[in-house]
């Protein structure tokens, strides 16, 4: 208790607030210097337990290492289970390269994944200490940073690709093992396969692996045609499976790689724009007025990450007779949130213009006239992607590579889509209006 005591007194105040607002949540935290800089970053099955943890001990990673000295800030993402949380790590450390993720663990081991240099090889889950010889292996692949994941890997390729992953070596045997009946091996130890199969297997493997996954698939599929051509439909069948099996893990990480991406790029938004809250909601405005006719306006919404077409909303400029971008948009963001206050709808956790200060002036105007200050308001303009906020003299520059500013991008981009749509059909329909006006019929005297 005493150490804990003298360990809390070491942090700072807000620090201390900050650990204590952590959610007991399956997640990933990242621990910034002063400058935002990022010294660490890990995953926890409960946030507030795991980084409170490292404050808390003694050890290496204790409170008198240099990285809980370092730490100003920490920012965390939660997120539904522990494997989304490793994908998440994982990709937040390829972008970032915290310094300390690498150092903390120079004299751990890690799991890798290797193929045993054997007449029949084996798949294998190791751990191997940093700076170990690996080149006894066939191939290897990793570190990884949790075995658990490559478990899930390993089970995973044994399907379409038996081969033979028991610890000890290749023995010969009266019978074949448990996994020969579950279909995750196929049985070399009893001659139930010919080397040169096998070792097609071992080449899958690695190929999957090695990331060739569209290569894997085209062989996969030319072997299929040519066992078909021969009448080998057993083989051919075999392929099939083994494609279709490929093909749905590649749409499954796809879709899981695209989902972490939108979840990562709102936590950045928040962060980058010091948002009080997630901005689970936000609402973006553009103005189309090509050549000064019929200028519209839009409004497009975005659910966590997502856009919400049924929210979408256009508007016929009424009040501005001369081309003028600026008192366009005051026009339709008033018109927008005049009406949300009366009906007592929802309002957004973040609205977007599209343009620089002026657009964003005149929208903080608005919004002050009609009491909703609260809402943070932002503008994005175009020529160098700066976001602008209304009380900043200079813009927030966010990283090119960032999936925030990849979010704002597209927020952006669908607005002008959408209010482009709207301005289009508008001319469209004043262009047809007027062919079908009837001629004007002279009359003489």
């Amino acid at each position: 208790m005493a150490e804990k005591n003298a360990a809390e007194s070491k942090l700072k105040p807000e620090l201390m607030q900050r650990i204590e607002e952590l959610p007991d949540a399956t997640g990933v935290y990242l621990f910034k210097d002063t400058e935002g800089r990022v010294l660490y970053i890990g995953k926890a099955k409960s946030l507030k337990n795991r980084v409170k943890s490292h404050f808390m001990r003694g050890d290496e990673f204790g409170t008198d290492s240099f990285i809980v000295n370092r730490t100003d800030k920490i920012s965390f993402i939660t997120t539904d289970s522990e494997i989304e949380a490793l994908l998440l790590e994982s990709e937040l450390i390829k972008q970032n390269k915290p310094r300390y993720n690498v150092k903390l663990q120079d004299d751990k081991s890690f799991p890798y994944l290797v193929i045993t240099n054997e007449e029949f090889p084996r798949v294998l889950i190791h751990r191997i200490r940093a700076g170990a010889e690996l080149q006894n292996y066939r191939s290897h692949f990793g570190p990884y940073t949790d075995v658990t994941a490559i478990k899930q890997t390993l089970n995973f390729l044994l399907r379409p690709f038996p081969v033979c992953s028991c610890k000890t070596p290749r023995r010969k045997r009266t019978r074949p093992c448990l996994k020969h009946q579950l279909k995750k091996c196929s049985a070399p130890c009893v001659g139930a396969i010919k080397q040169a199969n096998y070792l097609k297997n071992i080449s899958n493997i690695e190929l999957f692996l090695e990331g060739k996954k569209k290569d894997l698939i085209d062989e996969l599929r030319e072997q299929m045609q040519v066992a078909s051509e021969r009448l080998e439909f057993e083989t051919a069948a075999l392929l099939r499976d083994q494609v279709w099996t490929l093909e749905k893990a590649i749409i499954n990480q796809k879709v899981i790689s695209s989902e972490l991406s939108i979840s990562l790029g709102l936590h950045e938004l928040q962060e980058a724009l010091e948002l009080s809250e997630l901005p689970a909601r936000i609402e973006a405005f553009d103005i189309s007025n090509i050549s000064g006719t019929d200028p519209t306006g839009s409004m497009i919404l975005f659910i966590n990450g997502q856009p919400l077409k049924s929210g979408y909303r256009q508007f016929k400029i009424r009040t501005v007779p001369e081309p003028n971008d600026v008192a366009m948009m005051g026009e339709v963001i008033e018109r927008r949130y005049n009406r949300l206050v009366k009906e007592q709808k929802q309002l957004p956790n973040l609205i977007i213009v599209d343009g620089g200060k002026p657009q964003l002036n005149i929208a903080k105007r608005i919004l002050a006239e009609l009491n909703l200050t609260t809402i943070p308001i932002v503008g994005l303009a175009k020529r160098f992607e700066h976001v602008f906020k209304p009380d900043a003299p200079d813009p927030i520059i966010i990283s090119p590579d960032s999936p925030a500013l990849f979010l704002l991008q597209r927020i952006r981009d669908e607005a002008h889509r959408f209010a482009l749509r709207y301005h289009h059909i508008l001319r469209k329909k004043r262009v047809i209006s007027k062919k079908r006006r009837p001629a004007v019929v002279p009359t003489f005297h």
